[in-house]
């Protein structure tokens, strides 16, 4: 005769092998941990290393900037920066959906050029004491526009305080060409606010400074001087 504790544990057992089978049977992505992201879901953390726990400081020159241990500020001085054409333009983020045809548009025509961007004000600003190349280096200098928008000169003419404004927003890396270790990772907003800029006059002036910047101070310096990002 089964006793009152046997009863009871036959249907918790028949629930568990259930529910096992149930977690076998979904697809692979739904078992996996979420993705993790900040920035209202337009920075990826594993875009720049698949399941990397990446610590991201916030600076006065970039929102979200990472910087290896074992990156040293001498380093770019001694290797070549090797600079390859983006991928194609794929937006990612909470506001995807709100992104129309001129944004799009807008980002394929600045992303054809983004390679050419960053070899031309890393070789000025560090007036060729890094050598660069768009066919091979020791460290590879790449990214990807995740959102973009045109903007509304009107509004920004008219209403002003903010209203109207283009923006760009990217992620960039460099990773060391031999060993594939990650050295740098950066996420950044570049925002148009003025009547007298447009969102790709203003994300070229960003990238000049932020060349400028990188010499004068260091990657390494930067980060150490930054504020941890968790949002």
């Amino acid at each position: 005769m089964m006793e009152a504790h046997d009863s009871i544990r036959v249907p918790t057992l028949l629930l568990v092998l259930a529910l096992a089978f149930v977690l076998a049977a979904l697809p692979a992505e739904a078992k996996s941990k979420k993705k993790s992201t900040l920035d209202e879901g337009t920075l990826v953390v594993d875009w720049f290393e698949e399941g990397a726990d990446l610590e991201f400081r916030e600076t006065d020159r970039v929102d979200y900037l990472w910087v290896s241990d074992s990156f040293s500020a001498k380093d770019l001085e001694k290797r070549k920066l090797y600079f390859p054409d983006w991928p194609d333009v794929e937006f990612v983020g909470d506001d995807v959906d709100e992104r129309d045809s001129d944004d799009v548009s807008l980002a394929r025509r600045m992303n054809r050029l983004m390679s050419q961007y960053f070899h031309d004000c890393f070789d000025i600003a560090w007036k060729g004491r890094v050598p660069t190349s768009f066919d091979e280096g020791d460290i590879e200098v790449t990214g990807r526009i995740v959102d973009c928008s045109t903007g509304n000169q009107a509004a920004k003419m008219i209403v002003g305080f903010g209203a109207g404004s283009g923006f760009t927003v990217i992620d960039l890396k460099m990773v060391d060409t031999r060993t594939g270790e990650l050295l740098m990772a950066m996420h950044h907003s570049v925002v148009s606010g003025s009547e007298m800029s447009t969102t790709e006059s203003k994300f070229s002036k960003w990238i000049g400074k932020l060349t400028n910047d990188i010499d004068d101070d260091g990657l390494v310096s930067m980060y150490e001087d930054g504020k941890r990002q968790k949002k």
